[in-house]
C-alpha cells in the first residue's frame, strides 16, 4: 500500500512541485492551500504524513501545527515542516527558525534536494514520527 501525504503549501507552484515529485516517487498526495482546507481534508481522511509550509495565508504552519496536536485524531501523524532561507540573515529569518526549532517536529528550508525530503519521508514513515528530532531534517 502506497503512504499519503498532505500537501499544504501556498502558492500554486510550490504545492504542484511537491506534488508531482511526491507523485514521481510512488506516494499518493492529497493537497491544500490553506490550514482550514487541510482540516477539512482531515476529517475525511487521515494521511500517513504531512507536509506544511509554514507561510500559509490566514492561519500559519505553526497555527496549523497546533490544531493538528490538539486533536486525538491527528496528534500521532508525522509532521514535516517547511521554511524559507531566501531571507536568512533577517530579523524575520532569524525569528520563523527559532519557531521552527520550537516546534518540536522536523522541517526543511527551502530549496532543499528531494534526496533530503524523501530521506526524512522514510524515517517518518518508518518510525510513525515518533523519534525525537532536533533541528531540521537531513
Amino acid at each position: 500500500m502506497q503512504a499519503t501525504i498532505l500537501v499544504v503549501a501556498e502558492p500554486v507552484h510550490l504545492r504542484n512541485l511537491l506534488t508531482v515529485t511526491l507523485q514521481k516517487e510512488g506516494f499518493q498526495v492529497v493537497t491544500a492551500s490553506f490550514a482550514e482546507e487541510a482540516l477539512a481534508q482531515l476529517q475525511k481522511a487521515c494521511p500517513d504524513l504531512i507536509l506544511i509550509d509554514f507561510r500559509l495565508p490566514e492561519m500559519d504552519g505553526f497555527q496549523l501545527l497546533d490544531r493538528l496536536r490538539e486533536q486525538a485524531e491527528t496528534r500521532l501523524i508525522p509532521v514535516i515542516l517547511l521554511g524559507a532561507k531566501s531571507s536568512e540573515g533577517t530579523p524575520w529569518f532569524d525569528w520563523n527558525l527559532f519557531r521552527l526549532e520550537q516546534a518540536g517536529c522536523p522541517y526543511l528550508l527551502k530549496p532543499f534536494a528531494p534526496k533530503a525530503l524523501f530521506d526524512l519521508i522514510g524515517t517518518l514513515l518508518k518510525t510513525g514520527g515518533t523519534e525525537e528530532h532536533e533541528g531540521p531534517g537531513p
